[in-house]
């Protein structure tokens, strides 16, 4: 006696479906890449075109970047090359022209966290600790509404 299954009809591709890769014509992509080159040679230094490349790295695939934060990254850049010009607030504000001149919105904490910034520098000028009051030691007053938004 001979066992036989019957023969099913089933489409195994639908367990596994693949969707057709999205492409980019070259042009679109050729000219992102300008963009963003064009940015980072707005650097004042070679070292702060270095930052930003990091910078960019870590924003878009932070898991690959060697540096998980703005802030390592500006570290790193005083350590490498003695420029502490090269702030966390720096790169947070290039990133954030290049992302903002491009139109490009990105679900991240670097534009939820925008409004939040503003509002505690606002905060401490109002308060009379902000890092603009002191000048060597000497604290200068300055007022700020702080119910305005510009």
């Amino acid at each position: 006696m001979s066992y036989s299954q019957p023969n099913v009809p089933f489409d195994f591709a639908a367990l596994d479906p693949r969707e057709p890769e999205a492409l980019v014509p070259v042009a679109e992509a050729t000219a992102a890449l300008v963009t963003i080159l064009q940015w980072l040679m707005r650097s004042e230094s070679f070292a702060s075109t270095g930052a930003k490349v990091f910078a960019l790295s870590a924003l878009l695939n932070p898991v690959q970047s060697p540096y998980r934060s703005l802030a390592a990254i500006a570290r790193a850049s005083e350590k490498e090359c003695w420029r502490k010009d090269i702030s966390t607030a720096a790169l947070s504000k290039s990133l954030l022209e290049l992302l903002d001149s491009n139109a490009v919105r990105l679900r991240i904490r670097l534009n939820s966290s925008r409004e939040v910034y503003r509002q505690t520098q606002l905060e401490l000028v109002a308060a009379g600790r902000h890092a603009s009051q002191r000048h060597n030691g000497i604290k200068k007053s300055i007022t700020v509404d702080v119910s305005k938004k510009n």
